[in-house]
């Protein structure tokens, strides 16, 4: 595989794992119900924005 498609796969797996209010539908492939509008309302609620304009993520919780 390539490392592309790995990280590709990683960053679905960790949002797909983070516990927000954004509805994601259930299914196999997982990856097949991240379209952009998801993964920018997600990653809207993920991130934090600290001194200097600068932009952290993490702020959401991972579920168990």
């Amino acid at each position: 595989m390539s490392g592309i498609y790995i990280r590709f796969i990683l960053q679905v797996y960790y949002l797909d794992n983070l516990v927000c209010d954004v509805e994601v539908p259930v299914g196999t492939p997982r990856c097949k119900f991240f379209n952009a509008k998801i993964i920018k309302d997600i990653t809207k609620l993920d991130r934090q924005f600290i001194d200097a304009g600068f932009v952290i993520f993490g702020h959401l919780n991972v579920s168990k």
